[in-house]
């Protein structure tokens, strides 16, 4: 069953994201007009209070960023940003969903069933994603206020999901 997460919030998940689970954010739209210069962040947190995964979508430039922090450093705790670019015209406006498959040594990140980027992961490899959270930094929304959140076994997926995410090509009904 699928938990929801508002706009500004945190939650724990009731099944941890691990290796050869998916956690997907389901939102009822995305919004990517170039409106403003704000930010919307997912960020995937494990039980020692490290962002293992940030996602990070910007409307103007049109980008989403990959990130993790750490709060045990001596610096300011987040390494360097990865991005994709472009991102304006590629998605359908209703019905978005953004997943992480922990894939072992990295997160592969999907929008709608189809991949858009590998991220490796930079704390242990056998690290567990407890719990998310939603921060939005725009006056326009890009994705709904409120999402549904769910952990799911790959294995148990339907076959056409199940092979969308493996081969990283999209998911054809």
């Amino acid at each position: 069953m699928a938990a929801t997460l508002q706009l500004e919030e945190t939650i724990l998940l009731k099944t941890p994201l691990q290796k050869g689970m998916v956690l997907t954010f389901k939102s009822d739209y995305l919004d990517l007009t170039p409106s403003d210069l704000g930010s919307t962040r997912l960020q995937l947190w494990n039980k020692d209070k490290d962002v293992v995964l940030q996602i990070l979508i910007q409307r103007r430039p049109s980008r989403v960023l990959f990130n993790a922090g750490t709060q045990l450093s001596p610096l300011d705790g987040w390494g360097r940003a990865e991005e994709i670019t472009n991102i304006t015209n590629s998605w359908p406006t209703s019905n978005f969903a953004i997943s992480v498959h922990d894939c072992g040594t990295q997160y592969q990140v999907l929008f709608n069933l189809t991949t858009v980027y590998y991220f490796h992961k930079r704390f242990s490899t056998t690290s567990t994603v407890t719990k998310v959270t939603y921060l939005q930094e725009s006056r326009a929304e890009t994705l709904h206020r409120s999402l549904k959140v769910s952990v799911y076994n790959l294995a148990a997926l339907p076959a056409k999901e199940k092979q969308a995410i493996e081969t990283g090509r999209g998911y054809r009904p």
